[in-house]
């Protein structure tokens, strides 16, 4: 069967669908994450994971990263108004101090390389 390739605004659509439902799967897996509902180091890590998946899209459908934390958060935590006010404003002290960022391309064929060599050696 082959794939579906869409286009324009649904591509962005699937685009934001995919990564949202990869970060849930991922932070649903953590215990007791509960706990941690409006913790700081969460949002930040949330936050750098949004970004390093959003990193690979196009720019011109990259989705609002703001609106998918959010929505992240939301999904996980079932969050009010005033803990929605709360996450975005730590999210803009976050981005402000620089906290939020991608990883580099160097890092990124270090990491793989050193990853294959590790399957081939072991």
């Amino acid at each position: 069967m082959e794939a579906l390739h869409f286009k324009r605004t649904l591509h962005n659509f699937v685009n934001q669908s995919n990564v949202e439902s990869k970060l849930l799967a991922t932070f649903r897996a953590i215990e007791h994450i509960q706990d941690l509902r409006l913790d700081l180091e969460l949002s930040l890590h949330v936050a750098r994971c949004i970004e390093i998946e959003v990193s690979v899209i196009p720019p011109n459908k990259k989705p609002n990263k703001l609106e998918l934390f959010i929505r992240i958060m939301n999904a996980l935590f079932n969050l009010n108004e005033s803990e929605v006010k709360i996450l975005t404003n730590q999210v803009d002290v976050l981005h402000s101090m620089g906290k939020i960022k991608g990883i580099s391309v160097f890092k990124k064929i270090s990491h793989s390389v050193g990853s294959w060599i590790t399957k081939k050696i072991l």
